[in-house]
């Protein structure tokens, strides 16, 4: 019972960040060509990518949960660590650091040792996965998407309310500073004159 609760909550953090990073391309797939074009892939290969990669990070994301007894899930997972680790690897051999577009525009991460470092724990969280039950029906795994889908919402939630409220503090920052002054001394000074 313990080693299935495991390997549910490996598919569980695997579904998240192949979810997170999905969509973060989705939501801005320039950057993420950016990194591709900087990786040297061709302009087809690259357009094409730019959709295949995030569609495949949603359907492994969504086959890890609903059908995690499946070999393709797993199949997936693998082809899209192995392709990260070989981005990994072109990040170490440019000349140039190549910014890292894995979870979207954020950070100033570059592609590197990270992703050669996340080839072990990706093979590994596959490794787990072999250990679920095949008994898994498909309505446990839509369970388990729609609390992984609140979850990320809520965590997207919470990343806009602080861009808000910083948003707000930088706007009223600005009224004041172009508003006049008001303050008594300005107004005796004006009076005098």
């Amino acid at each position: 019972m313990l080693i299935e609760l495991t390997a549910w909550a490996v598919a569980f953090a695997l579904s998240g960040a192949l979810l997170w990073a999905a969509l973060e391309k989705l939501r801005a797939p320039t950057e993420f060509g950016e990194t591709l074009r900087a990786l040297g892939l061709p302009a087809p290969v690259r357009r094409a990518a730019v959709v295949a990669v995030p569609l495949a990070e949603l359907a492994a994301a969504a086959g890890l949960l609903l059908v995690p007894g499946q070999v393709w899930p797993r199949a997936l997972v693998l082809l899209l660590a192995a392709g990260f680790a070989l981005a990994g690897v072109q990040g170490l051999r440019a000349a140039e650091p190549i910014a890292c577009s894995c979870f979207g525009a954020t950070g100033n991460a570059t592609l590197g040792a990270r992703q050669l470092y996340a080839l072990p724990l990706w093979l590994a969280g596959v490794g787990a996965l072999s250990l679920i039950g095949r008994d898994w029906t498909y309505r446990q795994g839509l369970a388990l998407l729609a609390v992984l889908i609140a979850g990320l919402c809520g965590a997207r939630a919470v990343r806009l309310a602080r861009g808000t409220r910083a948003a707000i503090g930088d706007r009223q920052a600005v009224s004041e500073a172009l508003e006049p002054h008001h303050s008594p001394i300005f107004t005796l000074s004006e009076e005098r004159s």
